[in-house]
């Protein structure tokens, strides 16, 4: 199941190219950006997701940063091609340095987790 996020990104620099102001947090489209959420599969005591981070147009990312709160008692078990850290029900995530830290103009970055608990229907990313 894939569902289009309603709120935003949250970067941690401005676009490295000419794109426009960056919006306010909550706001989904960063220089033409976006995220998606993922469940990619679902167990009785937990479940694996995939974040994608796309780009289009002529915008790019450098040191993005995505957040969100499960809406339960979800708990990060692991995570990959990023690092993430939680606490509570708030998750950050930010990229693993040059391997994925910067998204190129038509570009895009995937990083995964799993967690505990039951696996939302979607995430606000913001």
């Amino acid at each position: 199941m894939t569902a289009a996020l309603a709120t935003g990104l949250l970067l941690a620099a401005a676009p490295t190219a000419a794109a426009g102001p960056l919006q306010q947090p909550g706001a989904l489209d960063r220089s033409g950006c976006s995220a998606d959420y993922e469940a990619t599969a679902v167990w009785a005591s937990g479940f694996s997701a995939q974040i994608t981070i796309s780009c289009a147009g002529g915008g790019s990312l450098e040191d993005w940063t995505v957040e969100w709160d499960f809406p339960g008692d979800q708990q990060l078990t692991h995570n990959w091609n990023s690092e993430c850290s939680q606490s509570g029900p708030h998750v950050t995530c930010t990229p693993l340095g040059d391997f994925n830290g910067t998204i190129p103009p038509g570009g895009s970055v995937s990083f995964g987790f799993t967690a505990t608990g039951s696996a939302p229907d979607d995430l606000v990313l913001y």
